[in-house]
């Protein structure tokens, strides 16, 4: 029994160093799987007069596998992380645009380094009040124009410093990805880098997104932090999907002398089999 208790503990510490973030990439991730992560979020947003009255709100979607951004009919709805503050950061949504209001001004946006900013809650427009932060970036999806534009936020107002051609379309799932780095910023769409920026130096701040005229359904958000020698700020929040290999390592003490390792091995079955949406 012994030899046998000492094998599983064995296999199951392999497992943890093997299946821990970062172990060994020098690279701590993030990973917000939706609608069970939105807790980790401020949300807001608001309504135009002759919407349907669900403008500016977040509800889950009808899988159950996501959040649905209602941004019909002239209509704002937003979701950032409370914490960590961060500045070079790898950011990556899984989406899919639903429905539109079919103008130029339908958009969907990345937001970075979201520094001390307002959050106001959901309500009619006027006055139509936005998250503004003090300083920040945007990565604009901006569909009604066909183009991807990014913008940079000082003192409250934003300016615009880059615009290039976009492929986004409503209907198909999307993988949106922004890579930041010592100032560099590189926008994809799916495997297609549709821009890149130089000089964009921004203090640490929270991520999110936004939509504005366009229903947008969020799946998942995921951020790294890229370089192993950059500060990783302290007592971050980190969500359910991170804190799991401490609970291993907690239960294997506690479980394997007393005959625990059933019940430590469908711990690990059950955490690697998880759901995800239908391709």
């Amino acid at each position: 029994m012994a030899v046998r208790e000492c094998y599983a503990a064995a296999l199951i510490l392999g497992m943890i160093f093997i299946l821990s973030p970062g172990v060994g990439s020098g690279e701590l991730s993030y990973f917000d799987d939706f609608p069970y992560a939105l807790s980790n979020f401020v949300t807001g947003g608001w309504q135009g007069p002759f919407g349907d009255g669900t403008g500016g709100t977040i509800a889950v979607t009808s899988d159950g596998m996501g959040i649905l951004l209602d941004g019909t009919v002239n209509a704002l709805a937003y979701a950032i992380r409370t914490s960590p503050q961060v500045t070079d950061v790898n950011l990556t949504v899984v989406f899919a645009i639903q429905n539109r209001d079919m103008t130029v001004a339908d958009q969907f946006s990345l937001l970075l380094a979201r520094r001390n900013s307002t959050y106001p809650s959901q309500s009619s427009c006027p006055p139509c009040l936005s998250p503004t932060p003090q300083t920040g970036i945007v990565v604009n999806f901006n569909i009604g124009r066909g183009t991807v534009r990014v913008s940079e936020v000082t003192n409250s107002v934003a300016t615009e410093v880059a615009v290039g051609p976009s492929v986004l379309t409503a209907g198909p799932e999307y993988e949106a990805r922004v890579e930041y780095a010592k100032g560099n910023l590189s926008v994809y769409l799916g495997s297609v880098r549709e821009l890149v920026v130089a000089g964009l130096q921004k203090p640490a701040g929270p991520v999110g997104f936004m939509t504005y005229r366009m229903d947008v359904a969020v799946d998942s958000l995921r951020f790294e932090f890229p370089q192993p020698t950059s500060k990783v700020p302290e007592n971050p929040s980190v969500p359910p999907q991170i804190v799991e290999p401490t609970a291993w390592l907690i239960a294997l003490v506690a479980g394997v002398a007393g005959g625990g390792t059933v019940a430590i091995a469908s711990m690990i079955v059950g955490w690697v089999r998880q759901p995800r949406r239908p391709k």
